[in-house]
């Protein structure tokens, strides 16, 4: 347990890095949208449920794609860190009449 523990904090001591950000931004917006239905318990929401059923749905939506793709991004990086995977060029695709490079 405490060789993961080294291994997963090698290289970040002292130097400022966020580690696993999408997890945290993820772990953000869930808890807005609970808060966002926990305003039910305090009776402004039942002025305009909508809003704030809204409001928490977006929120779980935006967590679940945040984390999913920091799950992805992690996993890219190790396999990266492993060898067992190159990465991609990038190629310029042209989207409405501006060059964005894609990955």
């Amino acid at each position: 347990m405490s060789d993961t523990r080294s291994q997963a904090s090698a290289g970040h001591a002292g130097t400022g890095t966020v580690r696993n950000g999408p997890a945290k931004v993820s772990a953000f917006f869930a808890l807005g949208g609970i808060a966002s239905l926990g305003n039910f318990y305090t009776g402004i929401a039942w002025v305009n449920p909508g809003v704030f059923v809204g409001m928490a749905m977006l929120c779980a939506l935006v967590a679940i794609v945040t984390g999913t793709s920091g799950a992805s991004e992690a996993a890219d990086c190790r396999r990266r860190k492993a060898g067992r995977v190159q990465r991609r060029p990038r190629r310029a695709c042209c989207v409405a009449g501006a060059a964005v490079m894609e990955r």
